[in-house]
C-alpha cells in the first residue's frame, strides 16, 4: 500500500509543479519522516481538507484528497462524491 501511495504522489507531484499546493505538500511531508504510514494518512486526509479548501482549483490538491481517501479506504461517500466532481470539473477546464 505504501509503494503505491508513493507512486501516485511522485506522480501528481511531477503534473503539479508550480502548484501552491504542491509547495504546501513538500512543507507538510518534511515533517512526517518516521511518522507510521496510518497516521500519516490520516493527517494528510486533514490537511488535504484545509488544502482543497484554499486551493479549489488545485488539481494536486484534489488528487492528493483522492489519494488519501483511497489509502485509508473510506467509506465516505460524501468524500468521495467531493473530491470525484472537483477531479472531473477541473479536467474539463479549458488550459
Amino acid at each position: 500500500m505504501r509503494v503505491l501511495f508513493v507512486l501516485a504522489a511522485t506522480a501528481a507531484v511531477l503534473s503539479a509543479q508550480g502548484d501552491p499546493a504542491l509547495q504546501a505538500f513538500r512543507a507538510w511531508e518534511a515533517t512526517q519522516r518516521g511518522v507510521d504510514s496510518s497516521a500519516r494518512a490520516q493527517h494528510l486526509l486533514d490537511v488535504s481538507s484545509e488544502w482543497v479548501s484554499k486551493w479549489p482549483n488545485s488539481d494536486f490538491a484534489w488528487r492528493q484528497r483522492r489519494q488519501t481517501l483511497l489509502s485509508l479506504r473510506s467509506p465516505s461517500a460524501e468524500l468521495w462524491k467531493q473530491a470525484n466532481e472537483n477531479l472531473i470539473r477541473l479536467s474539463r477546464r479549458i488550459p
